[in-house]
């Protein structure tokens, strides 16, 4: 390679490795407030699924946007019918059915399910990657979030935030707006103790949210494979993609459980392909 190629890649490897530490886990709004509808395009990493039913394509799930080309989302949400043509993404989305100017639509060119994921989605591995059709544009609207280091603890009681389109109460319509909600995150004891009617609570794998009989909010205000955001230094990161719950929806009694992460982080970062750029993990923003 001639040396003039050679400075040109270096160049073009730096600029991109400076865009990872300041491109990752940004909102424009500084303050949230729990459970209520969300400012328009304040957690850019939001993403919608969409699935092939009856015809034309609708809501399925949620995912978060982790690099151009990536959504990361849970494995029930695409396992019964893996074929990369049954679904769509939405990024820049605040209305359910809705799209507005802002709003990026992609086909699927791949489907990644974690290999131990099984059909029941309560005993763990509920974690799934979608590729693109092509890569996204960032703006204001669309951006990505943080990923945590390897096998990282978000610490007990750490203020985390739900979003996504699920439905407002037991019985009810999914919300027509985007929808946030602040879940801290739960003990493993008060956790498998509060969802004592399902006793298969695997910390390695999991990581639940919510107040556990002190508040109505709960993981029905987001969507299965949709996000939960901690913040870290400045930076949003994901620790959680949303897996399963109380049926009911009973926040009083039960919490949330998400896939945990920081589990997952060499499998993601295996599983996606190198011609795309790396998903960005908090290690590249740490001072």
């Amino acid at each position: 390679m001639k040396k003039t190629e050679l400075l040109l890649l270096m160049c073009f490897c730096a600029l991109f490795a400076g865009q990872s530490k300041a491109s990752c886990g940004k909102r424009r709004v500084k303050r949230v407030v729990g459970g209520v509808e969300a400012l328009p395009h304040t957690w850019p990493w939001q993403a919608l699924l969409q699935g092939y039913k009856d015809g034309t394509f609708v809501h399925k799930c949620g995912g978060t946007l982790i690099s151009q080309s990536w959504v990361l989302t849970a494995a029930h949400c695409v396992f019964m019918d893996p074929r990369p043509s049954s679904y769509k993404v939405k990024l820049g989305a605040h209305y359910r059915l809705r799209d507005e100017k802002i709003t990026q639509t992609f086909s699927v060119d791949k489907l990644v399910i974690h290999r131990r994921f099984l059909t029941n989605k309560r005993y763990g591995y509920d974690i799934a990657l979608i590729k693109l059709s092509r890569p996204a544009i960032l703006n204001f609207a669309v951006g990505l979030a943080c990923l945590p280091r390897q096998s990282h603890s978000i610490p007990v009681g750490s203020p985390c935030y739900l979003t996504g389109w699920g439905y407002t109460s037991y019985g009810g319509q999914k919300a027509a707006a985007l929808q946030q909600v602040m879940l801290p995150v739960a003990s493993y004891k008060n956790c498998e103790r509060g969802n004592s009617w399902f006793h298969n609570i695997d910390n390695t794998t999991m990581i639940c949210a919510g107040f556990g009989g002190n508040s109505t909010k709960s993981g029905c205000n987001g969507d299965s494979g949709g996000p939960l955001v901690c913040e870290q230094d400045g930076r949003w990161v994901v620790h959680g993609a949303v897996s399963w719950g109380d049926l009911k929806c009973r926040a009083k009694s039960t919490y949330a459980v998400f896939t945990r992460i920081s589990s997952f982080i060499n499998w993601i970062n295996q599983k996606m392909s190198s011609r795309y750029l790396p998903a960005y993990q908090m290690t590249q923003m740490t001072r």
